[in-house]
């Protein structure tokens, strides 16, 4: 699917709006003239007026997700040269891909995430919530070989991203930052945002720019700039195998 300028959501009786995850779909921004723009920012979803979850909708307050459906399969799907503005934010999710089945190739490519205030703590979810708990001794890992490469996640009210029974993640040149209920850097009435950097009613480092939780064989090189990176406690007993080239702080 290829998509041009702005698009955006369509008014009161039009509000399914969003990318729905498939397996072997490409989502990309492209040029009037059908060309490649190699840029996260020329090509707009507009998400603002889609609607918050409810039970049984299509999009679920999210820019990318499944749908309500029981089947989410997203192997060799790419999402490029996209930005993604705005979204409402579903059951606590920006973003919700946690998969009923191996979902192996997963490439977000210049794709920028910017703001989504909705919820009480929502982010964008790669693979699955939990892995079988701390001291399970393992776990199924369905989603593998996910790929950032350019890609910004900002203002956010949870963490930027949170990565979850992941086999193979490579991030390069990703920069998370401006997540948290402390960050209000945009004019946003439902969340009481009016002005640039303040921290109004929370701690700006309370959320962390990439939280992972069973995660095996993941890079992030450089020049990324993460702001936090958190262990999760979910799965402390799981293997982990990681390599951050250069090493970012981490936390927990």
């Amino acid at each position: 699917m290829r998509l041009t300028g702005e698009l955006r959501e369509c008014g009161a009786t039009c509000n399914a709006h969003c990318l729905v995850a498939k397996a072997g779909v490409t989502y990309e921004g492209r040029t009037a003239g059908n060309a490649e723009t190699d840029d996260a920012d020329a090509v707009t979803v507009d998400l603002t007026n889609t609607a918050a979850y409810t039970s049984g909708g299509l999009c679920q307050g999210q820019a990318i997700g499944c749908g309500s459906g029981t089947s989410c399969l997203f192997g060799n799907m790419t999402v490029r040269d996209l930005r993604l503005y705005n979204a409402p934010g579903g059951q606590y999710t920006c973003m919700y891909l946690q998969p009923s089945g191996a979902s192996a190739g997963l490439t977000f490519d210049k794709v920028h995430f910017d703001i989504c205030r909705g919820g009480g703590s929502s982010s964008n979810i790669i693979g699955q919530e939990t892995c079988g708990g701390a001291g399970s001794g393992g776990c199924t890992r369905l989603t593998s070989n996910v790929t950032l490469t350019d890609v910004e996640v900002n203002d956010h009210i949870g963490h930027g991203m949170m990565i979850g029974g992941v086999d193979g993640l490579t991030v390069t040149r990703g920069h998370f930052h401006h997540n948290g209920e402390g960050f209000c850097r945009t004019t946003n009435t439902n969340v009481g945002c009016t002005g640039t950097n303040t921290c109004p009613g929370g701690d700006c480092s309370s959320d962390d720019g990439m939280v992972i939780g069973g995660g095996i064989h993941f890079t992030v090189t450089a020049p990324s700039s993460i702001t936090t990176v958190r262990m999760a406690s979910t799965c402390a007993a799981q293997e982990r195998r990681m390599t951050f080239v250069p090493r970012p702080r981490m936390t927990g």
